[in-house]
């Protein structure tokens, strides 16, 4: 039930929260696109998919520039989800 006494504060508040569903969709849809892109196994994207394979990640871990900027990143997360949850602000 959306709250509101009105009728147009009942409608100003679904489009709001319909503008706000939206808004989120165009931030994630890059991210779910390229996750696609990382595991169908045609080099160039074609249509339809030829198949789906974790050949990308396979190289991608007998790179030794990438393993290390990896941990690097998840010490950096960790290290600040400690910081955050020691000052309360997580």
């Amino acid at each position: 039930m959306i709250r509101g006494s009105t009728l147009p504060e009942r409608l100003g508040r679904l489009l709001v929260g319909g503008l706000n569903l939206f808004a989120l969709g165009l931030m994630l849809l890059p991210l779910i696109l390229v996750s696609w892109l990382s595991v169908i196994s045609n080099e160039i994207l074609s249509l339809p998919v030829e198949g789906y394979s974790l050949h990308w990640y396979q190289e991608a871990s007998r790179q030794p520039q990438f393993l290390n900027g990896f941990i690097l990143s998840v010490l950096v997360a960790a290290f600040a989800a400690a910081a955050g949850c020691r000052n309360r602000t997580v």
